[in-house]
């Protein structure tokens, strides 16, 4: 089985090798999340959205910090965010 480490580690590099690739930025994120670095799950977020990439999947992951954090505004907001931008 592959250690979270290792995962954030391979999502880095897809981000160095294929800087446009948001699915990169969204595994980043979510092995941040589940390591409990919400910070470091945040700056992968601006870190994609510098770069003008965007997914759904961004606002999955922020959804769950915000969960997380109990951040019930948060929340509402990736909900509304996300509605008619498709899978």
């Amino acid at each position: 089985m592959v250690s979270l480490e290792k995962a954030v580690e391979e999502a880095k590099e897809s981000i160095r090798v294929k800087p446009d690739n948001p699915i990169s930025y969204a595994f980043l994120m979510l092995n941040d999340i589940f390591r409990n670095r919400l910070d470091e799950a945040k700056a992968a977020y601006w870190q994609g959205l510098e770069r003008k990439v965007k997914s759904l999947l961004f606002h999955l992951a922020l959804y769950q910090i915000a969960f997380v954090q109990n951040d019930v505004v948060g929340m509402t907001r990736q909900v509304s965010d996300s509605e008619g931008q498709g899978s």
